[in-house]
Order: structure tokens, then C-alpha cells, then sequence
């Protein structure tokens, strides 16, 4: 029987599970599991023995077409039901119940084979083997209509201990009591009435059988009856004990105030108490086979708390909430086990539920009473603390951690005291509310985790509990920072205040910067309670010194001993430095920790001074000086006297500002009055007229000499309008003069006045705008007569005129000269056969063009001394290219010349060394009709010129020196280059390349 194979058929994919593992753990073969009735029939075949959950027979009935064919036994849940399903055992299958022992097991398949191989053999022939007959372990025999024993197996001849010859042939009736015959007989009747499989249960002697009777028919009659009996007194005793103990369990589960229900391994609920209805709203029936999940407000979290009794065994107070079938909240508390068979299987979870509404909203009402008491101390501003006779804090707000800087739960458990500078104090003070019962306005200073400190008043009370126990004392403290702030504010703002209203009086009676900066430092000292007190201005030496003018406080040698200096070094870098450097008021709140004021730390602790303020000094917005007070406390300047100290420094520059402004000003009337004495002297002695107009051109003033030039009395022109002493042509002018005054500007000009006796009178006028108070008030002239200059440079010009055409007539006549000698060359040259000598006749007459293009150039300028230089050279090059060139695309010429005027005497020799290159490149550069370039270029650069005359011809041989040669034209152009102070430089590089570089020589 441990081969078999079979088939399970379920959708409970958990049961299928546990099954398999039962079966399997009883040494057969675990079964093989489909989900449904579909493929049964087809693969029912290849098993020995089918095992289906009865919830399919009605679907499974269906597709059943005639008699079943194999094995099967129908499984069925609910043990505790087993007695209610008699009519069950009429039935033609086996029903195996779940969960079931290893001998239910056993025997339910057994019969169930048996059935279908008794069907099996009777269909062939209508007979049992003995093999069939001896393969049940309980009773079995065969028996026909009458009741006649046909056949036996060997378990039923030794449960009656007779042997198979004494009972086949014998009435199964005799075998039995009366009364066991009598019920037997009436189901054997059924059976054949109905030849259907009966299945019944029966006592005898003390035992209890399960008998099934199995009709074997033949054309539809019933013939024989096969009899089983199972000996199942064991499971009934079991089934009484379970039911028993079971009821009683019930008992006490309904009788049970809280709810208890009991949950598959799907979650579904398999069983619960009446109490569940009421925490749910449901019947029981409506309960039992749903979700446990779903009475539950956060299913999830239902289902997290069943996967931990699974995970750990059990929950205890697992806190949900139900929803009530009308809409209410039920507040529960859960404590959940798991609960197993026999073979300690788990069957799932039995839970117990208890009902906490009433004590969640007594512990809601409880927790918001709490909530609006600590709410209450929470929103304190004030921090709050309780503490216990010990002197150990017991409870705080939030206040408390705040200005502590410590949390709750560091602070509760340690020493009221170790949270105050003075921790001595601190313990006198909790100590006294034990004794005196309060205390009021207690001074102490709460230290902060950083090192913050918190100025506190505290009042404090004792507390008692409700037997009237002093339990331990209530303390309140009031933040007074902000009051000792303003208090210590209004004394340093006090004291500065003091130093402003004494020095005021100082500025007032002082007479000199030295005294007025000595008497402010004292005041700052005496007055104000500084320490000390100094003021010195920026020097622009090398170093940048800050020189110490004034100081009060400290003995003189500190100043001495101090080095200030405002320069980008380490010195330069410290209070006073920064201060003049950047214009910004430094504050040093403790010179113990601060970097910049390390070089002067020493003496400052020797000085007993802990922190220091610099000014900077400014004046019309530039920083001179800077002025230092120092304290004797750590962070002793706060923003409001920061303030008034900035005030004060500028009330002393504005002093110093005002006390060199007023000597300045006697120093400037002083000298004003002897300047308007020498003025006035100068003006009245000046050979030069001097006019002053107002703004309407109303003459003010005229001196003595003004009056000599244009011949008028005084009488004659006070008072009367400029424009009245010169002709009409001019008056447009003047008044365009008078404009430009207006506007601010100056200027000097020649200008034409008509003289009492009507002659002109011609003067160079310098002209200046008078203001005051920002506003044109008229205008003060300086005339020089230059009648006389003006009447010599008319004769001048004429003269200069009469000269320029003398000039131009020189130049033309030279010109027409030369031209006269190049064509002389060019008449005798007709006549010459020698080309040698033809060639230097071409060339002399070239050098005479040359020269005569520059006085011809000379003759139509404006400018008789110098000519455009660049544009002689391209009329001249034109010519000579025209008379040495017959192809002109056999040359092509480059040229790049700038504009410059350069003198006669620079211009003729340049030309003719331009004339004698251009010729040589032209006649010699390209022989035998060869194409190539000229390139010509004249330009100025870095203060002289420079001359390139180059072709890309044959070059001149490597034996020839230019320095130092027989030609002509060479010769010329080395003299000539000597002659304008040039230097002449050769390059042999693909071609020919002259570069003469020179500067114009003044003449």
C-alpha cells in the first residue's frame, strides 16, 4: 500500500499541502494535487485510489456519465459534525474525514479500492479471488439475497475465531446476536431494495462497527451483497472524549464576555463565540468562512499581527480597531495562539478579544487632560522643572531643554544644580522651597551645553500628592536677558552719551587740533570709564605708520611700546589697520581669542584690558586717522554704543574738519585782503587793460590803461554797454563771446575795437566767466593793444606774399631749365650711333625729368618747401616705365606707397636714387624679353622712412660691389644716400632688393 499512487483533488492549496504531509510522513507516497474536476476523469486512470474534497461530488456528478470506473474517496472537513451525517451512509463512496488518523486513512482507501475491484471481478465473472478477499485488514464477507454466507476473508474467521469451512454456507444471523440481526437484516434490505452501497454503524458487545454493505447486481437485480466491518470503537471513544471536552469548551468560550474566534491558516474564521456577534454587528453564520481581515479598520495590520503568531506562536495585546456593522469604532486588544492536532500539526490561530472602548476613551479623556496640562507647560515660555527632594530633576518642558541645551532625557535623572555657573547657589535655592515652602525672584544663571549663559529669576513652590505629601517642588524661571541686556545697553549707552556731551563742550573751547584731540581722549577716559583711550593719523611713509597724536589713560610708554601700522602685513592686518584701510569700525570683543590683535596681545593682559573698538577718522570721505578705546571687560561695545562711539568720531572730524576750515578761512581772508591790495595795485599799474562786465555786458570796471587804449574818460564808460565801443560788423561776434562766457568757458582772442577818435584799435582780449554762489554774474577781460602788431603783420603778409610768388616763378623757371636740358639730350641723342653713348644720354635726360617733376610739383603747391612724395614717385615711375618698357604685360609693378611730404632738400636726391634703381631694374633686371615684378614701396615707421626698390630679374652678379663700382647710377645712389644721412642695404634673395632707410634732416 506504500506504492500507491494517488490523486488529490482540491482547491485548498494549504490543506492539499498539510495532507500531503501527513501522508507522506506515514511512509507512502506523498499524492500528486490538481485544483479541479476538469482533467479527473482523464488522468484518474493512472492512479490507484482518487481522494476528493466533497465540496466537488455535485460538480463531479455531473461529468460522471455511467458508473464510476476507479477508486475514490470524498474528503470532508468539520470532525465535530461527524455524527450528523448518517444519511451519508447510504451513499455509494467513502467519506474520509479531515483531519484523520493514520487508520481512517488506511481503511477508507482500502474500502474504496476494494469497492471498485469487487465491482471489477463481479463484472467479469461474477467472483472473488482470495487475493481481493484477504487484501482488507477488517472483517469482509460475501452473503447473497437470503443472507447465506458466500465467502469470507481471513480478518473476519479470526475477529469470530472460526474457520472459513465452519461459516460459508452458514446465515450471517446466526453469526449474531438477535438484536444486531434484526437492525443488519433491515439495511441488507435496503441495499437490495435500492442497490445502492449502505453504509451504517452498530455496537455489539462493547464495540462499535462501521459497516458498509455493497449490492452486486446483475441486469439491475441485486444477487449478492458484499459485507465490511470496520471496528471503529476507538474513534468513537475519541470522537465522545473531543465532542465532551469540546462542549465544555464551547461552554465557557459562549459563556465569555470577550469575543474569541478561531482562524484557518487562509485567514478565514473557522469558529467564533456569541460575543463576536456583538463587537461585529453580525451573526455568527454571516462570520464564520470570511476573512478575519475585514472586521478590521487597517486589514492590513490585522493580517501583520496573524502573520506574527505564526512567525512567533503567539500576540499578546495586539492593538486594532473593528468596524462595527453600523459604522462605529470598536477598540480591541488581541492575544492570539496557535492551536494543533494531534500530531502537532498547525490547524491555525484561536484569538481572544477584548473589548477597550470604554477604557480608550477613558484613557483619551485621561491623555487629552494630559495633553492640555502639558500643552499648558509645553507653551510656557518660561523654562519649568520639577524636583525631587534628592535634588534630582524629575520633569521639564521644552523651555528647559531650549536654554540648557541639553534634552529631556538627559536632564531628567541628573542634579538640579549642574546646570548653573553658580551650582552652590543653585542647591541653596531648591533647598530653601523645601524649607520655607517658596522662593521669589531667586538670581541665578543657567549655563547652556555650548557655553551659553542665561541670566534667570526663579520662583518656586513645593508640591504634594494627594495625601498631602510634599512629592517635590515646582520651579519657574523668567529669562531676564533681554532686561540685563537693556540694562547693561543703557549704562554703556549712558556712558557714551557722557563722552559725547563732555566733548561737545571740548569742541566748543579748544583752540588747537593738539588740544581738542587730548581733551577728547581724557573725556573718553575720565568721563566715559574706558581704559583707554588713543588717536593717531595715517603717515604715507614707507611703512604706513599710524603716528599716535593723543591718548589718555595708560601710561605713555604703550603707545611707544605698540607698534600700529596699516600696511598688508600682520601688523598692517590688526584692529587699527583694518579700520583705516577698510573705513569700517573694528570691534575686538576679546583679545585673548582674536587672531588680528595677536602682536599686541601681552601688553593688553599687562594693561588689564579685555576688549577694544577702532573708529576710522574720515574726512570729506577719506579715512586720515583713527581713533581707540579700550575696556576692561570682554565684549564691552554693543551695537548701540558702537553707535554713539561712531557718532563721536565723526563729531571729531566734523570738529577738526570745522577748526582747520576756520583757520583756513583767517588764513584765506588774511591773504585774500593782501592779495586784493596787490590786486588791486597790479590792475592800477598794469600796462594791460583790464574790462569787467556783468551779466547784461554793463561795464563795472575799466583801469587806467583800458581807458589809454580806446581814449575814453572813466565817466565816459562806467556804466555803459560793451557793445557800445565797436563797429556793427563785430557786434554778432562779441555777442557769440559773451555766450561762450555764460557757459563757463574762457578764451583768448584778437578782437577789433573802434577807437573815441574812430580809428580801429586792434587787441588780443583774454577772457574769463565771473561767478558767485554758483551763478554768472558777467565777465573780466585782460586787453593787450596790438594795433601796431596787426598793422606790421599786414605788411608782413604782404611782403610774404610778393616773396611765395617770387619762389613759385624760381621753381617754374628751374623747371622749364631742366626741361629744356632734357630735351637738348633727347635732340642730340638722334644723332649719337654708339649705344653706349646713346644709353647715357637717355640717362641724363631722365635724371633732368626727375628733377624738374619735383620743381614743377613745387611750382603748384600750396606748401613751396615739400611735396607728397609717394605721389611724385608714381608720376615718376609711370614715365620711366613708359620709356624702358615697350611690352607693358611683360612687367608687372607692385607698388606701395604712403602719402608723405618730405623737403626739397630731402626730395630731390630721393628721387634721382628713385630714377637710377627703377632705370637699372627696368633695363637690366629682365634681359632677352623675360617676364617678372618690380615692387616699389615707401613708407614711414618708427620715427624714419623707408625706401624698397626690388625686382625679381637676374640680380647683379656676386663679383660687382654697390659700394664700389664703376656705374654711374650706382655711384650716384651711394652718394646721394650719404647726402640725406641714409644707410643703403642689398639683398641678393630671388632677385634684386635695395632697402635705404633715412630720416628728414632740418633745415
Amino acid at each position: 500500500m506504500k506504492s500507491l499512487n494517488v490523486l488529490l483533488v482540491t482547491g485548498d492549496s494549504t490543506e492539499a499541502k498539510k495532507i500531503c504531509e501527513t501522508i507522506e510522513s506515514w511512509g507512502y507516497n506523498s499524492p500528486s494535487v490538481v485544483k479541479s474536476t476538469e482533467k479527473v476523469l482523464n488522468i484518474a486512470y493512472e492512479f490507484d485510489v482518487v481522494l476528493m474534497d466533497i465540496n466537488f461530488k455535485t460538480e463531479f456528478d455531473n461529468i460522471i456519465e455511467s458508473e464510476l470506473k476507479f477508486p475514490l474517496v470524498y474528503l470532508k472537513k468539520d470532525f465535530e459534525n461527524r455524527k450528523i451525517d448518517k444519511n451519508l451512509f447510504m451513499e455509494d463512496y467513502t467519506i474520509l474525514y479531515v483531519p484523520f488518523s493514520f487508520d481512517e486513512y488506511k481503511s477508507s482507501v482500502e474500502i474504496a479500492i476494494y469497492k471498485q475491484n469487487i465491482l471489477k471481478e463481479f463484472r467479469n465473472d461474477g467472483k472473488f479471488s482470495k487475493e481481493v478477499l484477504d487484501a482488507f485488514h477488517d472483517s469482509l464477507f460475501v452473503i447473497d439475497t437470503s443472507g447465506k454466507i458466500l465467502d469470507i476473508n481471513e480478518a473476519s474467521t479470526k475477529r469470530l475465531g472460526r474457520t472459513k469451512n465452519d461459516l460459508v454456507g452458514s446465515n450471517y444471523k446466526d453469526i449474531i446476536p438477535p438484536e444486531t440481526a434484526e437492525l443488519r437484516g433491515k439495511y441488507i434490505e435496503r441495499t437490495i431494495r435500492l442497490n445502492k452501497i449502505i453504509e451504517f454503524e452498530d455496537i455489539r458487545d462493547g464495540t462499535c462497527f462501521h459497516h458498509t454493505l455493497l449490492p452486486l447486481s446483475d441486469n439491475g437485480i441485486v444477487k449478492r451483497i458484499v459485507v465490511n466491518s470496520q471496528d471503529i470503537t476507538k474513534r468513537k471513544d475519541d470522537e465522545k472524549a473531543f465532542i465532551t471536552i469540546n462542549s465544555y469548551n464551547r461552554v465557557l468560550i459562549d459563556a465569555s464576555i470577550d469575543p474569541f474566534i478561531t482562524v484557518n491558516p487562509n485567514g478565514e474564521i473557522t469558529d467564533a463565540n456569541k460575543a463576536v456577534e456583538t463587537v461585529t454587528g453580525y451573526n455568527l453564520k454571516q462570520v464564520i468562512g470570511t476573512n478575519f481581515s475585514n472586521y478590521f479598520t487597517d486589514p492590513g495590520y490585522a493580517l501583520e499581527g496573524f502573520k506574527k503568531v505564526f512567525k512567533n506562536g503567539f500576540v499578546e495585546n495586539y492593538p486594532l480597531k473593528m468596524m462595527h456593522k453600523e459604522g462605529h469604532i470598536v477598540y480591541v486588544l488581541i492575544n492570539a495562539s496557535l492551536y494543533y492536532d494531534e500530531k502537532g500539526e498547525i490547524l491555525g490561530v484561536f484569538a481572544a478579544i477584548r473589548d477597550i472602548t470604554e477604557l480608550k476613551i477613558a484613557q483619551k479623556a485621561l491623555k487629552q487632560a494630559n495633553q492640555y496640562n502639558r500643552s499648558l507647560i509645553e507653551a510656557n515660555i518660561d523654562p519649568l522643572v520639577t524636583i525631587g527632594p534628592d535634588g534630582k530633576v524629575t520633569d521639564v518642558n521644552k523651555a528647559t531643554e531650549k536654554v540648557t541645551g541639553c534634552s529631556q532625557n538627559e536632564i531628567i535623572g541628573s542634579d538640579f544644580s549642574d546646570y548653573f555657573t553658580e551650582p552652590d547657589k543653585a542647591k541653596e535655592g531648591y533647598e530653601e522651597v523645601f524649607r520655607k515652602g517658596y522662593v521669589k525672584d531667586y538670581p541665578l544663571e543657567i549655563q547652556h551645553f555650548d557655553g551659553g549663559i542665561t541670566p534667570v529669576l526663579y520662583n518656586a513652590s513645593i508640591y504634594r500628592d494627594e495625601s498631602g505629601d510634599v512629592v517635590g517642588v515646582f520651579a519657574a524661571a523668567r529669562d531676564i536677558t533681554k532686561r540685563k541686556k537693556i540694562e547693561n545697553e543703557l549704562l554703556r549707552a549712558n556712558r557714551a552719551l557722557r563722552v559725547i556731551r563732555y566733548s561737545d563742550e571740548v569742541m566748543t573751547r579748544a583752540t588747537t587740533e593738539y588740544e581738542l584731540m587730548n581733551k577728547i581722549c581724557s573725556v573718553i577716559v575720565e568721563n566715559g570709564g574706558y581704559k583707554f583711550a588713543w588717536i593717531g593719523f595715517a603717515e604715507y611713509d614707507e611703512k604706513k605708520t599710524i603716528k599716535p597724536i593723543a591718548s589718555a589713560g595708560f601710561d605713555e610708554e604703550y603707545l611707544k611700546k605698540t607698534r600700529i601700522y596699516w600696511a598688508d602685513d600682520e601688523i598692517g592686518r590688526g584692529p587699527g589697520g583694518n579700520a583705516i584701510k577698510t573705513g569700517n569700525t573694528i570691534v575686538c570683543r576679546d583679545v585673548t581669542t582674536n587672531g588680528t590683535f595677536s602682536p599686541w596681545r601681552e601688553e593688553a593682559k599687562r594693561h588689564g584690558f579685555s576688549s577694544l573698538i577702532v573708529l576710522p577718522l574720515k574726512m570729506d570721505g577719506e579715512v586720515y586717522g583713527a581713533m581707540g578705546i579700550y575696556a576692561e571687560e570682554i565684549d564691552a561695545f554693543d551695537p548701540g554704543e558702537v553707535k554713539l562711539l561712531e557718532e563721536l568720531s565723526n563729531d571729531l572730524s566734523f570738529g577738526l574738519k570745522a577748526m582747520r576750515a576756520r583757520f583756513e578761512k583767517e588764513k584765506v581772508e588774511r591773504e585774500l585782503r593782501e592779495s586784493e591790495a596787490k590786486f588791486r595795485s597790479f590792475i592800477e599799474t598794469a600796462e594791460e587793460g583790464v574790462w569787467i562786465i556783468d551779466e547784461k555786458a554793463k561795464t563795472n570796471y575799466v583801469n587806467d590803461a583800458m581807458l589809454k587804449i580806446l581814449g575814453y574818460t572813466r565817466n565816459e564808460m562806467m556804466g555803459h554797454s560793451f557793445f557800445e565801443f565797436m563797429d556793427d560788423e563785430n557786434k554778432n561776434y562779441a555777442k557769440e563771446k559773451l555766450e561762450r562766457r555764460k557757459k563757463g568757458i574762457g578764451e583768448k582772442y584778437d578782437f577789433k575795437f573802434i577807437h573815441k577818435n574812430g580809428s580801429s584799435v586792434w587787441t588780443i582780449i583774454s577772457a574769463k566767466p565771473l561767478y558767485k554762489n554758483n551763478k554768472f554774474i558777467g565777465s573780466l577781460g585782460m586787453l593787450t593793444d596790438i594795433t601796431k602788431r596787426k598793422e606790421m603783420e599786414e605788411k608782413l603778409k604782404k611782403s610774404l606774399n610778393e616773396k611765395e610768388m617770387l619762389l613759385k616763378e624760381i621753381h617754374h623757371r628751374v623747371k622749364n631749365n631742366l626741361m629744356v636740358i632734357s630735351s637738348l639730350l633727347n635732340l642730340q641723342s638722334n644723332y649719337i650711333k654708339n649705344k653706349e653713348d646713346f644709353d647715357m644720354f637717355r640717362e641724363s635726360q631722365n635724371r633732368a625729368k626727375s628733377m624738374a617733376l619735383i620743381h614743377e610739383l613745387l611750382y603748384r603747391s600750396d606748401d613751396l618747401k615739400s611735396i607728397d612724395f609717394g605721389d611724385y614717385m608714381r608720376t615718376l615711375i609711370k614715365d620711366l616705365f613708359n620709356t624702358y618698357i615697350h611690352d607693358p604685360f611683360r612687367l608687372k609693378l607692385n607698388l606701395d606707397l604712403q602719402s608723405l611730404n618730405l623737403d626739397i632738400n630731402t626730395s630731390i636726391p630721393l628721387g634721382l636714387i628713385v630714377n637710377e634703381l627703377v632705370s637699372n631694374s627696368m633695363k637690366y633686371a629682365f634681359p632677352d624679353g623675360r617676364e617678372g615684378e618690380i615692387n616699389i614701396s615707401l613708407r614711414a615707421e618708427d620715427g624714419e622712412y623707408i625706401l624698397i626698390v626690388g625686382d625679381t630679374g637676374v640680380g647683379i652678379p656676386d663679383d660687382i660691389d654697390f659700394r664700389n663700382t664703376d656705374s654711374l647710377g650706382l655711384q650716384l645712389v651711394n652718394n646721394l644716400t650719404q647726402q640725406i644721412d641714409g644707410e643703403i642695404e642689398l639683398n641678393k634673395k630671388n632677385g634684386t632688393e635695395f632697402t635705404i632707410k633715412f630720416e628728414e634732416a632740418s633745415y
